[in-house]
């Protein structure tokens, strides 16, 4: 299987991009909120810095494996992280994927962060509407 060369997806105000070791900070501080470790089983509690550098690390093994293509949901304009979302994909008898997210706390209730989900299908293609 050929590598798909890491990607950006954006609508315009939010842009998904690849995890960048830069972003060790932004994640651990995100992490520290227990509601993402409370609604996502991966994460551990505490979080800190070290497990934010070996998640960025995995995600940047794991797209060139092509087992998960993983971003940084950053906002457009001022580039803050703002969440993650990852679409892990899975080989049985087809190609199957999952999507798992979580969004910072001060990031919650903007509309813009509830149609993030939306753009990972770009990668294949997808039609939005």
């Amino acid at each position: 299987m050929k590598a798909r060369a890491r990607t950006e997806l954006s609508d315009g105000t939010l842009l998904l991009r690849p995890w960048r070791l830069e972003d060790v900070p932004r994640v651990t501080e995100a992490c520290q909120d227990p509601e993402i470790p409370r609604w996502t089983a991966v994460i551990p509690e505490p979080y800190t810095e070290a497990d934010a550098h070996a998640w960025i690390e995995q995600t940047i093994r794991d797209w060139d494996e092509h087992r998960e293509a993983a971003f940084a949901v950053t906002d457009m304009e001022t580039g803050e992280v703002l969440g993650a979302i990852g679409l892990n994909l899975q080989q049985h008898y087809a190609l199957q994927a999952s999507i798992g997210y979580w969004v910072a706390k001060e990031a919650r209730g903007r509309r813009d962060c509830l149609m993030f989900s939306l753009l990972p299908g770009e990668l294949e293609g997808g039609d939005r509407g």
